[in-house]
């Protein structure tokens, strides 16, 4: 399930939940939460960062309380490897790729949430992959450039916290 770092003393409901999400077992794709990791490690006032890795349909029980939440995953954009930038959910949604019926990704977890009417606010911080397929860890460039993937995506969340969490559908494309 991943584990769950971060202010305790106010309810979910109160903190914005930033959720790492890869396989850590499919090299790149882990790049959500080694970044999630890191910032954890950051003082971030509000945010409650959660290694939620791949927890299929158990990541609805996770955003349940939620009333804001930002994912962290790798997507490729076809961008430059380590590029990190906003993807619009529904974008997510309409482009499912899966490599098996047993898998459960973030598109169906979102389309789950649109049905439930869930309540949640959402946005997705992009990560380019280099290589996504079975490895023990992330490719060489994505480690070297971990730190600045890293502070790019706090930025991100801090300006988003800064804008009130509005739902600017502008802001929610193109590489930052």
């Amino acid at each position: 399930m991943g584990i769950s770092i971060g202010r305790m003393n106010a309810s979910p409901r109160d903190r914005l939940a930033v959720f790492g999400i890869g396989n850590q077992l499919m090299g790149d794709d882990g790049i959500g939460v080694l970044v999630a990791r890191r910032l954890s490690r950051q003082s971030l006032a509000g945010v409650e960062v959660i290694e939620a890795g791949a927890p299929g349909f158990g990541l609805m029980d996770m955003i349940a309380p939620r009333s804001e939440a930002i994912f962290i995953d790798a997507v490729d954009a076809g961008l430059s490897p380590g590029s990190v930038f906003w993807v619009d959910p529904a974008a997510i949604v309409a482009y499912r790729s899966r490599q098996s019926l047993h898998q459960v990704g973030l598109a169906d977890i979102l389309s789950l949430m649109e049905v439930a009417g869930g309540a949640a606010r959402v946005r997705i911080i992009g990560i380019q992959p280099e290589r996504v397929g079975a490895a023990a860890d992330i490719t060489d460039s994505l480690r070297r450039r971990l730190p600045v993937i890293t502070d790019r995506a706090a930025d991100m969340i801090k300006a988003w916290m800064e804008d009130g969490f509005a739902d600017d559908r502008q802001s929610l494309t193109g590489e930052l």
